[in-house]
C-alpha cells in the first residue's frame, strides 16, 4: 500500500511541518502539492494507484482532489486521511463527488474557524458513508493524532 499525501500550494509552508512529521513514520511517503486547479492530479493519482491501493491524506485544499479522486476510484483506496478539508470550496471542473464507502477520517482543528467543525461534519455526512470525525489542538505537527492515522511506528 502506498500512502499519499496530497497537499496544495496556498498551504504548503504549513503542510511541509505535517509531511516532516509523517516521513518519521513512512520515509517513503509520496507528497504531490496541488496548485488548487486542474485536474492533472488525478493523472498522478492514476499512476501512482496502478500496481496497488492508496492511502490517501489530503490536507486542507488537498482534501478536495482526494475526495473527488477517491469518489471515482473507490477501490483503488483503502483508507483516506482529511486533514481540516476544504471540502466547501467550488472548483471549476469537479462536480460534487457522489457519496462512497472508503474508509475516511476527518480531522478538524479545534482553532480553525473557516470552515467550522460543524460544517466539516455536515459536509462530510453528504460525501462519505463510513467517516469519524475528530477535533485536534495541534494541525501543524499532528504528533498527537499519528496513531489515529494507524501508521506503522
Amino acid at each position: 500500500m502506498s500512502i499519499v499525501f496530497i497537499g496544495d500550494d496556498h498551504h504548503k509552508y504549513f503542510q511541509k511541518k505535517q509531511v516532516e512529521t509523517l516521513q518519521d513514520r513512512v520515509p517513503d511517503l509520496k507528497v504531490v502539492y496541488w496548485p488548487t486547479g486542474g485536474l492533472e492530479i488525478f493523472e498522478t493519482l492514476d499512476e501512482l494507484s496502478q500496481d496497488e491501493p492508496l492511502f490517501l491524506i489530503g490536507s486542507r485544499h488537498g482534501a478536495i482532489p482526494a475526495a473527488h479522486w477517491t469518489a471515482r476510484n473507490p477501490r483503488k483506496v483503502t483508507r483516506q486521511v482529511l486533514l481540516h478539508p476544504s471540502l466547501h470550496l467550488n472548483i471549476p471542473g469537479l462536480e460534487a463527488p457522489l457519496p462512497h464507502f472508503t474508509p475516511t477520517m476527518v480531522i478538524c482543528h479545534d482553532k480553525v474557524s473557516q470552515p467550522t467543525h460543524e460544517e466539516i461534519s455536515t459536509l462530510a455526512g453528504k460525501l462519505f458513508h463510513e467517516y469519524n470525525v475528530h477535533l485536534t489542538s495541534e494541525p501543524a505537527e499532528l504528533t498527537s493524532t499519528l496513531s489515529l492515522l494507524a501508521l506503522p511506528s
